[in-house]
C-alpha cells in the first residue's frame, strides 16, 4: 500500500473553506485508488505534536505528505506552527508535496537535507482569487494526483503539473477582465513550483 498523510486547515479564518475543498479534490483520487491508504489531519489537529506522533509509526518507511495549509519560507502554520527544522527530520524517507506559500525557499532544503527524497512546492507567495477557487486548487493538486494515478516519475508529474497550469491560463487568457486577472495570478504560481531532491521516483518507490 501506498501511505498518504494530507494535513489540511480547515480551521482557517481566511481560507478554511479553501483547503477544505482542496483537501476533498485530492482524496476523491485517494478514495478511487485501492493501492493508497490515507489519514487526514484537520486543521485543529495539526499541532506539532500530534504530526510527529502520526508520523512516529512511519518512521523508517516511505510515505507520501501533502500540506494544505499557510507557511512561510521556514515553517507550516495552522493554529500554531505544526512542520519546521524543528521536526524535519521525522519526515525521512517521503514525498512532501506542499500547497503553502514559499515552504519550498528554505524549508524544503532542510527536509531534503534531513533525509525527505523529493519536494514539490512553491518557493514564493502564491495568490488566490476566490471567485476561481476551483481552478486555483485544480492546479495545485494536479501534480499529486496524477503521481498517485499514473506509473511515471515525479519529475513527469511536475512537467505534467506545469502544463496544467498553462492549460488553464490559455483557457482565461482570452476572457473577460477578471479572467485575465486570474490568469495573471495563476502564471505568478506556476512561475514559482519547485521541485528538489530526487525527481526519479514513482508511486511504485512508496508501495
Amino acid at each position: 500500500m501506498i501511505n498518504t498523510i494530507i494535513a489540511y486547515d480547515d480551521n482557517d479564518g481566511t481560507l478554511g473553506e479553501y483547503f477544505e475543498s482542496s483537501h476533498a479534490d485530492i482524496y476523491l483520487t485517494i478514495k478511487s485508488n485501492n493501492f493508497v491508504d490515507n489519514i487526514s489531519i484537520s486543521g485543529l489537529n495539526c499541532t506539532e505534536i500530534n504530526i510527529n506522533s502520526i508520523l512516529a509509526k512511519f518512521a523508517g518507511k516511505k510515505f507520501i505528505f501533502i500540506a494544505l495549509s499557510h507557511g512561510n519560507c521556514d515553517e507550516f502554520i495552522s493554529n500554531e506552527i505544526f512542520i519546521s527544522a524543528a521536526n524535519a527530520h521525522h519526515f525521512a524517507n517521503s514525498f512532501f508535496y506542499s500547497t503553502a506559500c514559499s515552504t519550498g525557499k528554505n524549508l524544503a532544503y532542510k527536509l531534503i537535507d534531513t533525509g525527505c527524497h523529493s519536494f514539490i512546492g512553491y518557493d514564493d507567495e502564491i495568490e488566490i482569487i476566490f471567485d476561481y477557487s476551483d481552478v486555483f486548487y485544480t492546479c495545485e493538486n494536479f501534480g499529486i494526483k496524477t503521481f498517485l494515478e499514473n506509473d511515471e516519475l515525479i519529475e513527469v508529474s511536475f512537467n505534467k503539473m506545469k502544463e496544467f497550469y498553462n492549460s488553464k491560463i490559455d483557457e482565461l487568457i482570452t476572457g473577460t477582465m477578471d479572467d485575465l486577472i486570474a490568469a495573471s495570478s495563476l502564471m505568478k504560481n506556476r512561475d514559482c513550483l519547485v521541485l528538489l531532491g530526487d525527481c526519479n521516483l514513482s508511486r511504485n518507490d512508496f508501495n
